[in-house]
Formats: structure tokens, sequence, C-alpha cells
């Protein structure tokens, strides 16, 4: 009896902290982001090793820019389970925004662990676009003395390109672009011209759109009527 009680229980307390977790989201996507992390955060009080609540809340924390702190989470997601490719690459994430938040002088310290978490992440998931994409921009951006190489943003595009083919063209576009080959690059979004049928599509394509805009601020609508072709899914199997 005793036994069937205490199991009882464990019931009620797991759909309780799941609905816990599942309010935090709904107001995270609704934008509500003090109310979110007020929410996960008296729930972690309580749950502190809680994976999911852990990558919300600092899903969070980049939503309100607060690099610091979601740098804390995505350190301590990593330590509980390493192999996690998107893990990795949020942890990344959130270290080259803190990156940019600072001077350059501060910002060399947090240049060679997120280089590395990105490149974890591709081991672990050799589909991630989204790391991918991190690494051609950090290859592109940062300067040899400290670990960029227009030679690794090359075959960082040639692996993408073999992954998803519109995703290559796009960072063959924005080497080109970055290499002030102005007529390259457009010959290459030419090449990469689709039509998006899907909020879904739209969504990724608005990702790399971001990516590959880095610096001439192409307007979105102009971008989108660039397309013409959407990738297979069942080879790129995520963006982020």
């Amino acid at each position: 009896m005793v036994a069937m009680r205490w199991f009882v229980f464990l019931i009620v307390f797991s759909v309780h902290a799941n609905e816990i977790k599942k309010n935090a989201s709904l107001l995270y996507k609704n934008n509500n982001f003090e109310e979110a992390k007020n929410l996960i955060q008296t729930f972690l009080l309580k749950h502190p090793s809680d994976m999911e609540a852990i990558e919300l809340a600092g899903d969070i924390s980049i939503a309100q820019k607060n690099w610091d702190e979601a740098i804390r989470y995505f350190e301590k997601l990593i330590r509980f389970d390493s192999k996690n490719a998107d893990y990795q690459y949020k942890y990344g994430g959130t270290l080259g925004m803190k990156a940019l938040s600072v001077s350059k002088w501060e910002s060399l310290s947090y240049l060679g662990d997120m280089r590395k978490a990105f490149e974890k992440s591709i081991s672990l998931d050799p589909y991630h676009l989204g790391a991918h994409w991190a690494l051609i921009s950090f290859h592109c951006e940062v300067p040899g003395i400290l670990g960029g190489s227009r030679k690794k943003a090359n075959k960082y595009a040639q692996s993408l390109i073999r992954l998803s083919t519109l995703d290559g063209l796009l960072a063959y576009a924005f080497l080109a672009q970055q290499e002030g080959k102005k007529e390259l690059a457009e010959k290459f979004l030419d090449e990469a011209k689709i039509n998006v049928n899907s909020n879904q599509a739209k969504e990724q394509l608005l990702f790399i759109y971001k990516q590959i805009t880095y610096h001439n601020k192409i307007d979105f609508e102009e971008f989108m009527k660039l397309t013409q072709k959407y990738r297979p899914e069942s080879v790129a199997k995520k963006i982020s």
C-alpha cells in the first residue's frame, strides 16, 4: 500500500513538474521572458539537475541577451551531457555573443572555447548545419593569429554543400562576399534560387540570411526573392 501511494505521488509530481516547464516554455515562446525566467528559476531551485529546465533557462537568458547567465547554464548542461551536439552549439553561440559584447582584448579569452564547442557539435552530429555556419563565420572573421583560417572556412563550406546544396551555395556566396568578389557571390546566390512554401522554411532561411548578410544588411524581402527551391529535409536534419 505504501509503495502504491509512493508510485501515485511520483506520477502526480512528474505531471506537475512538466506542467510548470510547459507554462514557462509557452511564456518564452510568447516573448514574456521575465515571467518565464521567474517561473523556471523557481522550478530550478527545487530541481537543479533538470536538464530540460536548464536549457530553457539558458534560452531565456539568450533572449534577454544576458550572456554571462546563458554561459553558466550551458556550461552546466555540457557538464551533465558533453555528447549533446545542441548543448555544445548553444554554448559556443553564447560565448560568441559574449565576445562581441566586450572589448577586443577581453574577447580573446572566449574565442578558443567557442571554436572548440562548435567543432565538438559537428563531431557529435555531422549534420548540424548551424555549427557548420558558425565555424565558417568564425574562420572568416577571426584573424589567423587567433585561430581563424580562410582555408578551414572553405573546408566547412565544402562539407556543408554535401549536406545541403542550398546551404553550401549560400556559404560559398558568403565567402565570396567576404573576399570582395561581388560577381562571384551573386553567381552563387543565383544558383541557390528557391521557392519557399512553408513557415519552417522561412524560419530556416531567416537564420541563413542573418549569417550571410551580416556585413551588407540586405533586406529580408529582397533575400527571399533570390529563392527558387528548398533543401531535401532527409539530408538537412536541422538548422539550429
